[in-house]
């Protein structure tokens, strides 16, 4: 614990000396939110980005997530680095521009959803980017759509607005894991806590929840409860649970599954980060996506613009 105090005193110290903000998601380790100057999910971390004054934006983050602010960077005059550029995201993944294409040529008719979990390349095909916390919010505007890639996400949409999507077979292996099961056992234990699942997670898990949103919703749903209930059954990535334990420190939250971990964002390291930010090496700069930045960007304001933020 001292070498982890020591460490982050350092970060710290670097960080302000070089005009450094640091940017880190709810599912990174604790000991890099305890020096990160915000925590948010990937969209409030762009805007966090975009907002603050200083130049320099290090990311603890999947890649995507710095990519996305990337897109941002040349136009505020900032530079954005990653912890860690392998960091990578499985669900990013499962979709390329190219099937997104073929997908798009066998629906000429649909306009676009593109999930924010996408590199940018992906983006660029969207005629609107959305968020876990938006997307039924969003989609009601429009109606026939291809949405991608997040299967479960889109089923989740499709039964809120009782619309049907031409849907991509892609998931999040974190949140797939994640089965009633594993919940119900957790009641046992705590049966006065409320139930928060990601609708990533499977659909059967939406049933015996109390709340279905992602990581913002989630906060938003713990405030407003708090006042009368003091334990809360987590279903996403475990670290939530210590974002959550950070803000509300007088509640008690419970991972749904201890073994949903996403290992790429673990794969940035207090360590990592302290090197990042001292040196500021140029193979952890991330730079904006060149041909595809203008489409991402269209698609990702396009949101904000449906969304009134």
């Amino acid at each position: 614990m001292e070498d982890i105090k020591l460490l982050q005193e350092k970060v710290k110290e670097e960080a302000e000396k070089k005009g450094i903000v640091i940017l880190a998601h709810h599912y990174q380790r604790r000991e890099i939110k305890e020096v990160a100057h915000y925590v948010g999910d990937s969209l409030q971390l762009v805007k966090y980005f975009k907002d603050d004054k200083r130049k320099i934006g290090v990311f603890a983050t999947v890649y995507f997530m710095a990519e996305t602010a990337s897109i941002y960077a040349s136009d505020l005059g900032k530079e954005v680095y990653i912890v860690n550029p392998k960091a990578g995201c499985g669900l990013a993944e499962s979709i390329t521009a190219h099937q997104l294409r073929n997908l798009k040529g066998e629906n000429p008719e649909k306009e676009v959803a593109v999930y924010v979990n996408t590199y940018a390349d992906v983006k660029a095909e969207a005629d609107v980017v959305v968020t876990s916390a938006a997307a039924v919010e969003v989609l009601k505007n429009f109606d026939e759509m291809i949405f991608v890639p997040d299967y479960n996400l889109a089923r989740f949409v499709e039964e809120r607005l009782g619309k049907e999507y031409v849907k991509w077979n892609g998931s999040c292996y974190v949140h797939r894991q994640i089965k009633p099961e594993h919940i119900l056992e957790k009641k046992e234990v705590y049966p006065e806590a409320k139930v928060m699942v990601h609708p990533e997670a499977d659909p059967a898990c939406w049933e015996v929840a109390d709340f279905v949103g992602g990581t913002g919703g989630m906060i938003k749903y713990v405030e407003k409860n708090r006042a009368y209930v003091d334990t809360f059954i987590v279903g996403t990535e475990i670290d939530m649970a210590t974002s959550l334990k950070m803000l509300f420190p007088e509640l008690n939250f419970v991972p749904a599954r201890e073994d949903a971990i996403c290992y790429q964002m673990k794969m940035s390291s207090l360590k990592k980060l302290y090197e990042v930010v001292k040196n500021l090496p140029e193979e952890n700069r991330v730079l904006p996506p060149g041909e595809f930045s203008e489409l991402a960007k269209r698609s990702i304001d396009r949101m904000y613009e449906l969304v009134g933020r």
